[in-house]
């Protein structure tokens, strides 16, 4: 009897242990579907990026190492920005004049040109003065084509030192930060730089796509005139001193870290008006529902590669969840 039972137990005992197997694998393959999307903040990880300390955005551009680049160098360049807006608003008026004066003396050579068809007209029989109207009308369409081809001659040539003038007008140099090239240049490195990071988290957690979960703000900065708020320094945050007295007050500490949570906080709130300038280097993917959000992950990791002091980088990262 005790082995006819043990026959009849071990298939059941083998289709117990295939379900088991089965489960396992179902489970495996069904965690492994949910981690297939990854989502971040590219907008927070941007503006929080320790890149950024150095970021100025009254000026729209980044503090300069004077050890890298001297000062007499980036002085050099300020002042040819300011020569050649300079030159190309006196060509802009010089070219106007000459519009200007163009048109006067066009207006003179049609008032001659009347004056004589008109004078004497009345006395002349009709085969002259049909003559003289012939003749009249060369003259007069000889001056309009002469007028118009030099007035558009000097139009093009105002309309290429006014497109010229509104492009550089719109550029500023400042002796201590990057020039516009390389403000973009650098700005784009940090893009970069989250990218790497980006992908070799996702990389980690069998992730095959990441989204960014702030697409459509991102797409907005392209409609945005910004109007910056005041005392807006990323680099203020890092500078913080912890005053030694507070060391034993753990209420007081708290309070601290509080704070720099607070100031990332306000620096992150106008996000937009600080990455506007930057609105045609940002990737604006479209957003999904739902993924693994890297946010943090991502900004730790920079934070550390940057020896951020790691409580004042835990205490930065907070202000993403109050965002």
């Amino acid at each position: 009897m005790t082995v006819k039972s043990k026959k009849i137990q071990s298939p059941i005992v083998i289709l117990a242990g295939l379900f088991i197997l089965i489960a396992a694998c179902a489970w495996q393959a069904n965690a492994a579907t949910k981690a297939l999307i990854g989502k971040i903040d590219l907008k927070a990880v941007i503006l929080l990026h320790p890149g950024m300390r150095s970021y100025d955005p009254y000026l729209q551009a980044f503090k300069v190492d004077p050890a890298k680049v001297p000062q007499t160098i980036m002085q050099q360049k300020s002042d040819q920005h300011k020569g050649e807006i300079e030159s190309l608003t006196a060509q802009a008026r010089l070219l106007q004049g000459r519009i200007h004066e163009l048109q006067r003396n066009f207006n003179r050579e049609i008032d001659r040109i009347s004056s004589n068809y008109l004078d004497g007209l009345d006395t002349l029989a009709t085969g002259p003065r049909a003559l003289k109207r012939q003749q009249y009308e060369l003259s007069k369409n000889r001056a309009e084509t002469s007028f118009n081809a030099k007035l558009h001659a000097l139009g093009a040539q105002l309309s290429q030192a006014e497109e010229r003038l509104n492009r550089l007008e719109k550029i500023a140099y400042h002796v201590g930060y990057t020039d516009p090239e390389n403000t973009q240049k650098q700005f784009l490195a940090i893009i970069n730089e989250i990218r790497q990071y980006t992908q070799q988290i996702a990389n980690q957690k069998g992730i095959e796509v990441v989204l960014n979960s702030k697409s459509r703000e991102l797409k907005a900065l392209k409609n945005e005139n910004p109007v910056l708020a005041p005392d807006l320094d990323y680099e203020k945050i890092f500078r913080q001193p912890f005053p030694n007295e507070i060391r034993n007050d753990s209420a007081a500490i708290s309070g601290y870290y509080q704070n720099i949570t607070s100031l990332a906080h306000n620096w992150l709130s106008h996000g937009s008006d600080i990455l506007q300038p930057f609105s045609n280097q940002i990737i604006d993917n479209d957003i999904f529902i739902g993924g693994t959000d890297l946010t943090v992950e991502v900004l730790a990791a920079i934070f550390r590669t940057y020896k951020v002091d790691s409580n004042i980088g835990n205490a930065v990262i907070q202000a993403i969840y109050n965002n």
